[in-house]
């Protein structure tokens, strides 16, 4: 357990030195006003959810974040917004109803008299899931990572070493852990994409033009040949996630000197944004095309459409996408914590 401002250790025998009995947890309660209180990342409690026992609070936030997903529609025509049970002949049936199977499996695993730990497993197995499903949605929302690739799984399984890390500031494999996760992400953002032009929202075609076949995210995106303003959606496909987990590692790596984890403030700050990292880049994907100019009508495969129409439906689309990949990311983040932090505890006892 951790001072949340200073990253004090309450266990440690010098900061219960220095605080007297008010160092000491428990005493006084650390739910009053006042009294330090433990370390927190996301709104969870790091304790909690290294032992488990946030688990259950975590799989309603997740479920709650998948029903307005779930609930949000999507298009087909680029003209209309149609529900999801509509598209259900013929679309991907499991990947678009995979939001409400994940629903039942989570509210199912929280009401199951299981170890905390296992609960927090299946969270984090839900989430990959689910992550995973996110790319068949894209033929309903205008392509942004349309065609599937691991850089969608890197960033919530990068935000769980930085939980493990705000955790355990003084252990190595915590330490390790962000480094290799960070690795993963740089490598999974240079991997070959095939039909990397998936990976593009789709109005970036009547902006510039737009590499074709099997490349990497990075050049994918680096590679789009166009005069309009589109640093910031770029920037967030491509630059973005390598600034934060090279961030992240800088502060991870260098090991704490004495009981206070000085660096953990800012740490946590940078892992907020490597955790909801997707959420965030499918909101610059849905309200990057607010101003900008194009033909009166566009076509996009078979369907033509107003531009007008294409920006609204994409906008909303996208939306869902955001909120289906920020509950699917917090139980990857979140849940991982207690997978990684079993070790640890186990070192700790002996």
């Amino acid at each position: 357990m951790r001072c949340s401002s200073c990253g004090a250790a309450f266990d440690d025998p010098d900061v219960q030195a220095l605080g007297g009995d008010s160092a000491v947890a428990g005493s006084p309660p650390l739910e009053e006003a006042g009294a330090l209180r433990a370390s927190r990342f996301l709104g969870f409690s790091l304790d909690g959810a290294a032992d488990g026992t946030a688990s259950r609070r975590l799989a309603a936030v997740g479920c709650a974040l998948l029903a307005v997903g779930f609930l949000a529609p999507l298009t087909v025509d680029h003209a209309h917004l149609v529900p999801v049970w509509k598209l259900l002949d013929g679309g991907p049936a499991a990947a678009l109803l995979f939001p409400l199977v994940a629903i039942a499996a989570a509210v199912a695993v929280a009401l199951l008299p299981l170890p905390g730990r296992a609960r927090s497993a299946a969270l984090v197995a839900f989430g990959l899931a689910g992550i995973a499903t996110l790319s068949f949605h894209g033929r309903y929302s205008g392509g942004p990572w349309a065609a599937l690739t691991p850089f969608l799984f890197t960033m919530p399984l990068a935000g769980a070493a930085i939980a493990f890390r705000l955790w355990a500031p003084l252990s190595r494999a915590a330490r390790v852990a962000v480094i290799g996760a960070a690795v993963l992400v740089v490598v999974s953002l240079f991997l070959p994409v095939p039909g990397a032009e998936r990976l593009v929202p789709v109005e970036m075609q009547w902006f510039g033009l737009v590499p074709q076949g099997t490349r990497s995210i990075f050049a994918e995106f680096s590679g789009i040949d166009s005069n309009a303003p589109l640093f910031l959606v770029l920037f967030v496909a491509t630059w973005l996630p390598l600034v934060l987990v090279a961030v992240a590692a800088a502060l991870a790596w260098p090991a704490t000197r004495g009981v206070w984890d000085t660096r953990g403030k800012l740490l946590r700050a940078v892992g907020w944004l490597v955790v909801l990292y997707l959420p965030f880049a499918y909101l610059v994907f849905a309200f990057h095309q607010l101003g900008m100019e194009n033909a009166g009508y566009v076509q996009i495969g078979e369907w033509v459409a107003s531009y007008a129409n294409v920006v609204k439906t994409t906008m909303v689309a996208r939306a869902k996408l955001a909120a289906l990949g920020a509950g699917y990311s917090l139980w990857v983040a979140i849940g991982g914590l207690a997978i990684l932090a079993r070790r640890e505890r186990s070192a700790r006892s002996d």
